[in-house]
Formats: structure tokens, C-alpha cells, sequence
């Protein structure tokens, strides 16, 4: 599996970040994406879809198929899959893991996109509040592992080490706005590559 991981968007950074994305995007030209948008809590399941659909630059044919449309789920056919950002990390997980279908499409996926709560559910474990509580199972996908996005612009360098620490994980990722992480699971963490023109660091537990 490869994923992209991006650290999210602000308001001042939200067209780079999107161009960013889509220079991506327009290179793996998928045929069908698969759009996970349950941690955006301020809009409506339709809203988040529409949305993400007005931000493609797609310089290809692609079939985009909302997740949370039962319907849709039904077409799935080998998509590459993306998970969007917003408050509701908690809201996402449960809705994925709730449904076989969308867990499988998401281990069994060739390219996986995650931004920011997409990102950081890709880990062993993720931070559930910023209170220092017990963390969450994330999905697993990279052990022993914790991401965190946004990770200049909302200051969670010393956060970062404190819960690789507090939770055993033996790496640790910090994505800036605008930059990403591009990994080969089988790879990683001897090989990555740096999306972008910002921020991201790779600690290992050794280094804390």
C-alpha cells in the first residue's frame, strides 16, 4: 500500500494545500476514488461530498463515490481512497470501522490519501482529546506508530514526542500544512519521500 499523508488546511492555506493534492492526484489519474468525509462535522454528508468534488483538478475520468451512500458502496471496485480532515476523528473511526466494507476497501487499497484526521487514523494509536487521556486504536496500518497534523501551525512538537513516549509507539510523524508524506508500507521508515514545501519530521524512539 502507498499513502499520502497531508497535515490539513487553514483558511490562508487551503488553495496550496488543494494544489498540492491534486498535482498528486493528476499523476496516479485513479479511476474511481472512494471519499470518506465523516470527521467534517460542521456540514452535512452531501455537503462534505459536493464539496471535495469542487476541489478535483482532475485531468482524468474518474467515478467519485461517497461512503456514506449505501448505494454507492455497492459499485466499489479497486479505489483509491480518500479520507478527509475536520474535527470528528472519533465520528470517522467509528463510522469505518462500523462498516466491513469500507474497512476492507481501506487495508485492501492500492493508494490511500489522508488529510489530517485522514492521516492520523492510519496509526497504531491517535490522540483523543488534547487532555493527555488514554489515545485510540487508529487502524493499524503503520505500527507502533502516532501522526499529527497541523503540526507547526498548532505547535505539537513537544506533544508529539510526549506521546510517543506515553503510548509505546516507536515512530512518530509531524506534517505541516500544505506538505505531506508520501510512504510505501513495506518500506517505511528506512524509505520515504517529503510532499511538499513545509515541514514534516519522522522521529524514531531512539531519537526522543
Amino acid at each position: 500500500m502507498i499513502l499520502y499523508l497531508f497535515g490539513g488546511y487553514s483558511r490562508n492555506t487551503e488553495k496550496k494545500h488543494w494544489k498540492l493534492i491534486n498535482s498528486y492526484l493528476n499523476k496516479l489519474k485513479p479511476k474511481q476514488i472512494l471519499f470518506i468525509g465523516r470527521a467534517e462535522l460542521k456540514r452535512s454528508s452531501l455537503e462534505n461530498f459536493y464539496r471535495f468534488k469542487s476541489k478535483l483538478r482532475n485531468e482524468y475520468k474518474v467515478e467519485v463515490l461517497n461512503a456514506e451512500d449505501a448505494i454507492l458502496l455497492t459499485r466499489i471496485k479497486d479505489p483509491l481512497v480518500f479520507i478527509g480532515g475536520g474535527g470528528g476523528h472519533i465520528e470517522l473511526y467509528n463510522f469505518i470501522t462500523k462498516n466491513k466494507t469500507i474497512v476492507r476497501s481501506i487495508l485492501n487499497c492500492t493508494n490511500y490519501f489522508g488529510d489530517s484526521a485522514g492521516s492520523m487514523i492510519v496509526g497504531s494509536n491517535l490522540r483523543k482529546y488534547d487532555d493527555g487521556s488514554k489515545p485510540m486504536i487508529g487502524l493499524n496500518i503503520l505500527k507502533k506508530s502516532i501522526i499529527e497534523p497541523h503540526y507547526t501551525q498548532w505547535n505539537r512538537h513537544q506533544q508529539l514526542k510526549i506521546e510517543m513516549k506515553r503510548w509505546n509507539c516507536n515512530i512518530g510523524i509531524g506534517i505541516d500544512e500544505v506538505s505531506g508524506i508520501k510512504i510505501h508500507t513495506d518500506l517505511f521508515p528506512k524509505k520515504y519521500e517529503i510532499l511538499g514545501g513545509n515541514k514534516v519530521e519522522v522521529i524514531k524512539n531512539y531519537d526522543i
